[in-house]
């Protein structure tokens, strides 16, 4: 910070003053008089020279006329001949302008104030102008490096892919965010570092799960001659079990590494059409769904996309009421799919966050509707491999409307 503040300070007071001076020289220059004024003082030669300068002689409206003695200031010898031999000393003062002295008599000088420059006020303006102008330019070529410094570590940040290994910032030792630069690798280890270990965690948990669900289904598989609403129930939540250990390997597997994709095309609303026959046959009571679109053909994995469609089309029977529809449009930026129910919805608050893995709303959409929380962040996984997007609103029947944008 104090290597920062002093550069900076330095920058600046060095380029006021190396400014100052130059634009100075430029717009101000003492040393030069315009053709006006050099006229106005060779007609006040020749009348001095013959002896008719005086101030009645001169408009004092335009002339400001003094007589004064010649010892009231220093004159160098050169000064004093010239001014004997009849000739003009020009002096310049900032505040009262031009100053033309004349030898009046041996011991008497006529002082005569040229009129101001009618310019003076047009190059103030320009002086400062061009002044603000080039300062502006100069710290902008000084904040260029730290600029371009601050992008890559934007570009960097922007660039952190969980799924890869982190890629170290380099800066060059000389920047002022070179320690930013440090601090900023230094997390990004430790939080990719976090993120491997709390993937291999989950997946060894969820395989250790896999060896007591196998016993606890082989115990009560040979209880099969007594069977009794106990063991049904301890059934059931073995298979749930088993569903939700599954769920949390394929999520584990999809987060690790993007698979091949074998691209093909796919009849979109055929296969949702497909699905939902499988999945509303399963249940006892099934909502009513209705189709409405066009078929189209979209480009992507098969077995994905009929994933990500499943895990839509589960989640809408689980929260509907009595009513399921699934709707395929054209939009400029592609073909959307919308699967919407009439049930409790989504809070506007939560609909950033439903796609997060382990995320459950808590109104309407508990655990003992089942799930995990990870089939929506596997279908945010899968959009995302195919180069699309997903989100949800509210349907115009008062539940949750999710959406499958494909890229044409």
């Amino acid at each position: 910070m104090t290597r920062l503040f002093l550069s900076l300070y330095l920058f600046i007071v060095l380029s006021l003053v190396v400014l100052s001076a130059l634009l100075n020289q430029i717009f101000f220059s003492n040393d030069a008089l315009n053709q006006e004024q050099q006229a106005i003082i060779s007609l006040l030669t020749d009348l001095n020279q013959q002896s008719q300068l005086s101030a009645v002689n001169l408009d004092t409206d335009l002339f400001h006329v003094e007589m004064m003695n010649m010892s009231d200031m220093a004159w160098r010898d050169e000064e004093r001949e010239k001014l004997n031999d009849g000739l003009p000393i020009v002096l310049f003062d900032n505040t009262q302008g031009t100053q033309v002295y004349f030898n009046h008599s041996s011991d008497k000088l006529l002082e005569v104030t040229l009129p101001t420059n009618q310019e003076k006020g047009t190059n103030y303006y320009l002086y400062s102008g061009v002044f603000f102008a080039v300062l502006a330019a100069l710290i902008a070529l000084w904040l260029w490096p730290l600029w371009s410094d601050l992008q890559r570590l934007k570009q960097a940040a922007i660039d952190i892919d969980p799924n890869d290994e982190y890629q170290p910032i380099s800066i060059e030792a000389r920047s002022a965010v070179k320690p930013i630069a440090i601090a900023l690798n230094d997390l990004g280890k430790r939080v990719t570092s976090l993120l491997h270990a709390q993937r291999e965690l989950t997946g060894a948990v969820a395989h250790e799960f896999r060896t007591p669900l196998s016993r606890l289904k082989f115990a009560i598989a040979t209880n099969k001659d007594s069977p009794s609403s106990a063991l049904l129930a301890m059934n059931q939540d073995i298979d749930e079990l088993e569903k939700l250990v599954q769920e949390m390997l394929d999520y584990t597997s999809m987060e690790t590494q993007q698979p091949e994709l074998n691209v093909t095309e796919i009849p979109l609303l055929a296969l949702c059409q497909q699905r939902c026959e499988y999945i509303l046959g399963s249940l006892p009571e099934p909502p009513i769904t209705t189709f409405a679109g066009h078929d189209r053909l979209i480009l992507g994995d098969g077995h994905f996309i009929e994933r990500a469609i499943d895990n839509l089309l589960q989640n809408a029977c689980r929260y509907a009421v009595e009513r399921i529809e699934i709707v395929l449009t054209d939009h400029a930026s592609g073909i959307v799919l919308s699967i919407e129910d009439d049930g409790k919805g989504i809070h506007p608050n939560l609909r950033e966050r439903i796609f997060d893995p382990f995320f459950r709303p808590d109104q309407g959409r508990d655990r003992k509707r089942g799930g995990a929380g990870l089939g929506l962040a596997i279908v945010k996984r899968i959009m995302h491999w195919h180069n699309g997007r997903c989100w949800v609103q509210e349907s115009h029947m008062g539940g949750a409307k999710f959406c499958l944008e494909f890229k044409i």
